[in-house]
């Protein structure tokens, strides 16, 4: 009897694990428009560079990330038009982000198991992270922070299965998938490679120091390919990172210990805490201080908001979770002795960024390099030990109000519950319509929408002068659309006009799809990343050891 309630329950978990996972990114999908995450302008020469229009992007970062994104806007250039523009290329971003999260989220439950965690608890600890919000947060924006998280994870498991099976292969592994890890942006190689480091420094010492100079070698000699072709697109290194004049200074000394509670209290906000490391910390962890998020004006998560109690009371709320949170880091630091680098990890990030802050660059009017995105990974990391030593204290009807309160708590710090006004609900309707699951989500939701169909609608959405709803000084207005067809698109040829599309649909569409060909493929990223895929098939259905052979 309790084999069959304990299946009962695994099986109950598992389908809450395919079900929060879905409806996170269906949220995602849905309120947030990814065209307005931090640089998005900046990094779409990503786009124009992979679609022809530049011969050279003049950046640092890898291509891969911005490769897969380019990818997938590809295969919907049926969708590509001045009317709907900006919600296909959020859409893409965000799908192309669930895909890369799925393989993270594989990377925790394999890593989980091999640390002997039980099922259920895995199964609650997976439906958990779906609404941790610094986790929720890499999965909405036009960065590759999300890819580096998932290389990270499975870099853990490559080093977790060696020690397992004392077995080399795997530090091959581990070689391959952090030298694609490195090749992709520099605070992410910094952070990455020491908590690395520090967290497997009892594995890294028993190599010996000719197997060590191996892997050291073939890591340079891997890095040095991929980089050489991120060289080629970009004219630039990835450690060459090219400096904005806001960030041309060094945060003050004080800014590690300023903090004025008063101020705080009474605004809780954007730029109030430039400042103060502490005040950042407080309401970034679990908030979006920095308004790139749910609280940034343009996406849905930040419309028509029901306050309860208070204004802020969702920053009070955040601080509170903040507060609680790096609580259970010093307690679980002092307590546990298994778990405890894994616990502390996320002091690894905030130290590199604060020297970053200190002595590299830094934005004196916004408070910036302390955006939690650039060490989410450790925040993750250290939110799932915590839960680790924390579920199997309680009982399974605990675990399910723990879970179902603390997701909860995150729909309420990302803008719900809402009062939903009728310039809310067009813009719903406006950003589901173009969505890939527009015909079944309307056929099983009550909110109904017009949704796409290229072969009747891109001529009328593509040169007919029409009004939508967007977010404008932070409210829905009824507003004409702006050429945005422009921001990748300069050298393509035009593709005619209304009447000639309506005359010949076909031949406009195909037009429409040569300007979104790929034309710059980077072949030895593609080939590192499908390896790494292959990888982590490999290592997800591993049950034993193969040869030791050092």
């Amino acid at each position: 009897m309790v084999k069959v309630k304990k299946s009962l329950l695994d099986k109950f978990l598992f389908i809450g694990v395919l079900v929060s996972t879905l409806f996170t990114y269906l949220l995602g999908d849905i309120f947030y428009n990814s065209v307005g995450s931090p640089d998005f302008y900046r990094y779409s020469k990503y786009f124009k560079y992979f679609f022809g229009d530049v011969g050279s992007v003049e950046l640092e970062q890898g291509l891969i990330y911005y490769y897969l994104n380019s990818l997938i806007v590809s295969t919907r250039y049926k969708s590509l038009n001045n009317f709907y523009f900006e919600e296909v290329i959020s859409q893409s971003i965000q799908f192309t982000n669930f895909s890369i999260y799925l393989v993270a989220l594989c990377g925790v439950y394999k890593l989980l198991s091999i640390r002997n965690v039980e099922k259920k608890h895995i199964y609650f600890i997976l439906i958990i992270i779906n609404f941790f919000p610094p986790l929720l947060a890499l999965r909405l924006i036009f960065k590759p922070e999300i890819l580096i998280l998932t290389l990270f994870i499975w870099s853990l498991v490559t080093l977790e299965l060696n020690k397992l099976y004392q077995n080399t292969v795997y530090l091959f592994y581990f070689v391959l998938i952090f030298s694609l890890l490195s090749s992709i942006k520099a605070t992410g190689t910094l952070i990455a490679g020491v908590a690395l480091l520090f967290l497997y420094f009892d594995v890294f010492k028993k190599i010996n120091i000719k197997f060590f100079i191996l892997l050291f070698f073939i890591y340079l000699l891997l890095l040095s390919l991929v980089s050489y072709e991120n060289f080629l697109a970009n004219g630039l290194l990835f450690f060459e990172h090219k400096t904005t004049e806001n960030y041309l200074f060094n945060a003050e000394k004080s800014f590690i210990y300023n903090f004025d509670f008063q101020l705080f209290l009474d605004q809780p906000k954007r730029h109030s805490q430039n400042n103060s490391l502490i005040g950042i910390v407080l309401l970034e962890t679990f908030d979006d201080y920095f308004t790139i998020y749910w609280n940034n004006d343009t996406s849905l998560f930040f419309q028509d908001r029901i306050n309860i109690l208070h204004p802020y009371s969702r920053q009070y709320f955040s601080v509170l979770l903040t507060i609680t949170f790096y609580f259970l880091i010093f307690y679980k630091s002092l307590k546990s002795t298994q778990n405890r680098k894994f616990v502390i990890s996320p002091l690894i990030g905030l130290i590199i960024m604060l020297f970053v802050s200190l002595f590299i660059q830094f934005d004196p009017n916004t408070g910036d390099m302390m955006k939690n995105y650039y060490y989410s990974f450790l925040l993750l990391i250290s939110f799932i030990f915590i839960l680790i030593e924390l579920l199997p204290r309680l009982k399974d009807p605990l675990n399910l109000l723990f879970s179902f309160l603390f997701v909860f708590s995150s729909l309420f710090l990302i803008g719900f519950p809402k009062e939903q006004t009728e310039n809310f609900e067009i813009k719903y309707t406006q950003n589901l319509s173009t969505a890939y699951y527009c015909e079944l989500y309307s056929n099983i939701s009550s909110t109904k929408s017009n949704c796409y169909k290229p072969e009747l609608d891109f001529c009328e959405f593509h040169f007919l002068e029409k009004e939508k709803v967007l977010p404008v000084n932070g409210e829905l207005i009824q507003s004409k659309v702006e050429n945005k067809f422009a921001l990748l698109k300069n050298t393509k040829p035009h593709l005619g006009t209304y009447e000639s599309c309506i005359k010949d649909l076909k031949t406009t569409l195909s037009l429409n799809k040569s300007n979104y060909k790929i034309y710059n493929t980077p072949y030895i990223n593609i080939i590192f990343y499908i390896t790494f895929i292959f990888l982590t098939i490999d290592m997800f259905f591993s049950k034993q050891s193969k040869n030791h052979i050092y």
